[in-house]
């Protein structure tokens, strides 16, 4: 074989090459882009998930000083709600937030 056809034949097997590293390549790009916009919905989703605990706290907090306004103490209303005396007092001082049902107060 002359050594022009056997470059020819180099160049293209290097051509063949180029391009499958090329369509790795791509495929590579593709499963970082999917990674990273699910990463985005993960993190917005992990937000509203906070959210929504921050909203029943308060929910709890309001609630719990109710308890409190009917004189109960901080062990009966956490023995009443099956919560430690620690999470009723860290709950019931949670400032008061308009929670959409009406004025906050």
């Amino acid at each position: 074989m002359s050594s022009k056809a056997s470059s020819m034949l180099l160049a293209k097997r290097m051509a063949r090459e180029r391009g499958i590293l090329q369509k790795v390549e791509r495929l590579r790009k593709a499963r970082i882009e999917e990674a990273a916009a699910d990463v985005c919905v993960r993190v917005k989703a992990r937000a509203a998930a906070q959210q929504s605990i921050r909203d029943a706290e308060d929910n709890i907090g309001e609630a719990l000083r109710r308890l409190l306004v009917e004189k109960l103490t901080l062990a009966e209303s956490a023995e009443l709600c099956e919560l430690t005396v620690s999470e009723v007092r860290k709950l019931s001082r949670r400032p008061l937030h308009g929670n959409g049902n009406g004025p906050a107060g």
